[in-house]
């Protein structure tokens, strides 16, 4: 005890989750953009994305991404910004709320990698511990082909983020 607080501590038997079975192996998509600039646009369309579930929708191809929110009502705002994309166009969704948290504070470039719509996205900044993003289960714009990637029964996606050290993510 320290003056007036107590600390207790309980200790769970068991094994710790295998949570390296979550951080995919293989994105074959890779798409590079300024932090700012995606906040920005994330910002932008956060207020239509309240209005359904705070999903933020990004789909990108050569050299841009649509960052897109929509309302339940039918309401959509979408804006583009520059990228640098590898592994051809793609696809995916977030929770608004997650992928501002990580945004925030943030300069420079970052990458993000991921293998399908609805497999984590791994997002890389300067030498910070990567972010595995979990993507939301929406239904996507049918035009935008999604990258391919050997499909191996990969964990349920949730909207959850979760970091992980350097040594333990793919390289970039």
């Amino acid at each position: 005890a320290f003056g007036d607080a107590v600390l207790r501590i309980n200790l769970i038997d068991g094994d710790f989750p295998n949570y390296a079975q979550l951080i995919p192996k293989d994105l074959p998509s890779r798409v590079t953009f300024f932090a700012d600039e995606l906040l920005r646009a994330v910002r932008g369309v956060a207020p239509m994305s309240s209005q359904a579930s705070n999903i933020v929708r990004l789909s990108w191809n050569g050299d841009a991404m649509q960052v897109t929110g929509q309302a339940e009502e039918g309401g959509k705002v979408s804006t583009e910004i520059p990228v640098k994309s590898e592994g051809g166009p793609g696809q995916i969704a977030f929770d608004v709320r997650y992928l501002l948290d990580y945004l925030v504070k943030k300069d420079g470039q970052i990458v993000m990698g991921t293998s399908t719509p609805s497999a984590p996205a791994v997002f890389s900044y300067r030498r910070t511990p990567h972010l595995v993003l979990m993507p939301m289960f929406v239904a996507l714009d049918k035009k935008t082909p999604t990258p391919t990637a050997p499909t191996e029964g990969g964990p349920p996606a949730s909207s959850a983020a979760s970091a992980v050290g350097p040594d333990e993510a793919p390289e970039e």
